[in-house]
Parts: C-alpha cells; sequence; structure tokens
C-alpha cells in the first residue's frame, strides 16, 4: 500500500502537520481517500537520561538531564517530559528532574516524552537509580542504631517497639537504616533504650520514641514515633538518650536533665522523687561533657561527665546508680548531684556504661572502675571497684 499526505508541515526540523491523506492499496487497484483534516507526526522516537546509571547519596540531591530524539537522530529542544519514580519513598524525583536520595534502596526513574500532537505516542526513557549513606556519625542504643549523614539526615535501624527508630510507627524492626521521618536537618543523634534524641544543625533539641517517665523533655507525658522538640531546648547544643531520661547542654549556658530520677540520675541533687517531664538543670560542676548510662533492664542508671580543667584539677564526674561501684568515689550508694571521681584524674573522655564506667586521662591512660563480673573493667580480676583502676 501507499500513501500520501497533501498539507502544511510544521517544525523544524518538519516533526508534524495538518491535511489530507490519500492511500491507494496497490494489490487490487483501489484507491480510498480519508476525509477531513489529519495530523501527522513522526514525533519522538527516544528518550536517553544522564547519567546512567547514578548513584545519590542519601540526604542529597543528583540533577538528570534528558535528551529526546526523532527518527533520524534530531533532537527536540523543545519538548517536555513527565519525570516517575517506581519507589518514591526510596528515591523520589521532581518535575526538573532532580532525583532526591530518602532511603537505602533502588528505583527506577522514568522520564516520558509529551506528545504534541494527536497522532503522536509517548515514549519513555529509563535510568537505575540506587541510594548510599555517608555517614558522619554513628552510635550505638541498646537495641537500636542512629546516625547522621552528611547533609544532616537523621537515620535509625533496629528494635522500634516504641518508635525509637522514628519512621512514623510504632512497632516491629527496621532490618536497614531508615531516615527519621521529620524534614529536619540533624547535627548529632543519640539513642538510648526506648528513646532516641537529637540536635538539630545548628541547636535545638528533640526527641522521639517512648516518654516513660518523660525522657523526651516535652512535658506531654505522650509517647511517639516522630520528633519532637524538647519544651524549652532551643538552645541545646548537645542532647544524650539513656534509660527513660535523657540530659542536654548549651554551648555558653546551663546543663539540664529530665525524665526518671529514681536513681539520682538526672543530677539535680535528689534521689527519688517525681519524674520530670521538662528540662530541669543540674547540681554541681558546668561540665563540659555528659555520658549518660543505657540500661537494657531499664532500672536505675548512672552518668558521667567532666568539667574544663583550667587549672590541673580533677575533672570527672558522675552520679545516679551507685550500687555496683560505677560511680568511682569510692561509695556504692546512689547520689543525686555529681560527685568527684577519685584518683585526681584529669580526663579527656568518660563513658558511662551498663554497671560500670571508664575515661581516659590526659596522660592517655585509660581507667575504668564499677562492676566487672563478666572482665568489663580489663583489669584481669573479675571484682568490682569502687574507684578508678
Amino acid at each position: 500500500e501507499e500513501c500520501r499526505f497533501e498539507g502544511a508541515v510544521v517544525g523544524n526540523p518538519p516533526n508534524g502537520g495538518s491535511g489530507d491523506v490519500l492511500c491507494t492499496f496497490a494489490d487490487d487497484g483501489l484507491t480510498f481517500e480519508m476525509e477531513g483534516d489529519w495530523a501527522v507526526t513522526r514525533g519522538v522516537a527516544s528518550v536517553a537520561i544522564s547519567p546512567d546509571p547514578i548513584v545519590v547519596p542519601v540526604g542529597q540531591t543528583v540533577q538528570l538531564s534528558v535528551e529526546l530524539l526523532g527518527p533520524g537522530g534530531e533532537q527536540f529542544a523543545d519538548r517536555s517530559v513527565v519525570w516517575e519514580s517506581s519507589q518514591p519513598n526510596l528515591v523520589d524525583v521532581d518535575e526538573r528532574g532532580v532525583v532526591s536520595g530518602l532511603n537505602p534502596g533502588m528505583a527506577t526513574v522514568t522520564a516520558t516524552s509529551v506528545p504534541v500532537y494527536p497522532l503522536e505516542e509517548a515514549v519513555a526513557g529509563e535510568v537505575e537509580a540506587s541510594t548510599r549513606i555517608q555517614f558522619m556519625s554513628v552510635e550505638a542504643g541498646v537495641a537500636h542504631t542512629c546516625g547522621v549523614s552528611f547533609g544532616g539526615v537523621a537515620l535509625c535501624w533496629g528494635w522500634n517497639s516504641d518508635g525509637q527508630v522514628g519512621t512514623g510507627s510504632f512497632g516491629g524492626s527496621e532490618l536497614l537504616p531508615r531516615r527519621v521521618d521529620a524534614g529536619l536537618r540533624f547535627q548529632a543523634v543519640s539513642p538510648g533504650y526506648l528513646h532516641t534524641c537529637g540536635v538539630l544543625e545548628p541547636e535545638g533539641g528533640y526527641c522521639w520514641g517512648s516518654n516513660m517517665g518523660g525522657a523526651l523533655g516535652d512535658g506531654s507525658g505522650q509517647s511517639t514515633p516522630t520528633p519532637v522538640p524538647v519544651a524549652g531546648g532551643q538552645g541545646l547544643d548537645e542532647v544524650v538518650a539513656g534509660t527513660y531520661m535523657s540530659c542536654g547542654m548549651e554551648s555558653m549556658g546551663g546543663r539540664y536533665c529530665w525524665g526518671s530520677n529514681d536513681s539520682g540520675q538526672l543530677g539535680i541533687g535528689t534521689v527519688g522523687g517525681p519524674d520530670q517531664p521538662t528540662p530541669v538543670e543540674m547540681s554541681g560542676h558546668p561540665l563540659v561533657f555528659i555520658s549518660v548510662a543505657k540500661s537494657p533492664t531499664g532500672s536505675g542508671t548512672h552518668a558521667c561527665g567532666f568539667h574544663m580543667n583550667f587549672f590541673g584539677e580533677p575533672n570527672g564526674h558522675c552520679w545516679g546508680q551507685g550500687v555496683l561501684g560505677e560511680l568511682g568515689n569510692g561509695g556504692t550508694e546512689d547520689c543525686g548531684e555529681p560527685e568527684l571521681v577519685l584518683g585526681d584524674l584529669r580526663f579527656l573522655a568518660i563513658s558511662a556504661g551498663f554497671g560500670h564506667s571508664c575515661g581516659i586521662t590526659q596522660d592517655l591512660e585509660a581507667y575504668c572502675w564499677g562492676y566487672q563480673n563478666s572482665g568489663a573493667l580489663g583489669t584481669g580480676v573479675t571484682e568490682p571497684a569502687v574507684q578508678p583502676t
């Protein structure tokens, strides 16, 4: 058969027209004329996307470019496309072809040409996109872990019984890192037992998960699987989560804790008493670092910290549960305010663990104290130590 078009052509290069089409079927000599005004076009033959493939860091973006080609290889510079992702919860793409990495995984990103003429068909091109996480920091809690990627994206994974992973739901476990459901930019995240806290860029405290004891510090008493601001915590630039409690510090101001105080772990001068659902200021020295123990049993915990050593004086302090010697003050009593760690030591770093504590001194020596039935103190014996060894 043979068809002939008579009419006007449009486009540069020509890619469409309107007029009459006359078709002749050669097999029997029959001539059939198609009446009316018809649109005819060669249209888009292929869609090419670059780069291909692409890797998008979580929390960052990549700009895609698209090239529309006709049957003869000519470019259609003035045509538009519709962008789409097969997994928008992992890899999203906007109308400009900007791809955003949201969560770890893979997706197919498609660009589909928008037809201009009635007889033209849409043509699609696709590219495989994968995400990767570039971590700045990672910290382990009792049964879940969190980290912050470049770009300030907080991600958590593990046990999510009380929403401590922060993905917007309660229960189950996340086997892979998942972005904390907030759209916030974090500089640090601290997972505790059943809750998690973090600090925004440049400052401001947020917590999520179980609010037992008032651990979230928002005063609501309600657990939440998404971050909520700590009451009055806009100036916090460090927040650490423990067991049913948390602590935070301002760079040039106060040191605060909130939540359960059954063993004096809030450092506010008392042991026991009512829970503190919003931050209360600590007693004693203005510490520059605080480490809070994370108990896997939910029992009373302790905390340790140190202050600036301007005059060469001992600077390590611990408070809270002391029954196992974890305060390093020579006794086994709970303490409601920071007490000096014995041994005339000047610390560069200090860490509160489950029933024991350790630190590094300015002489670059490591000391531990507290419970060590399993050898946690590294001293070669299993007897507990009530002061640094």
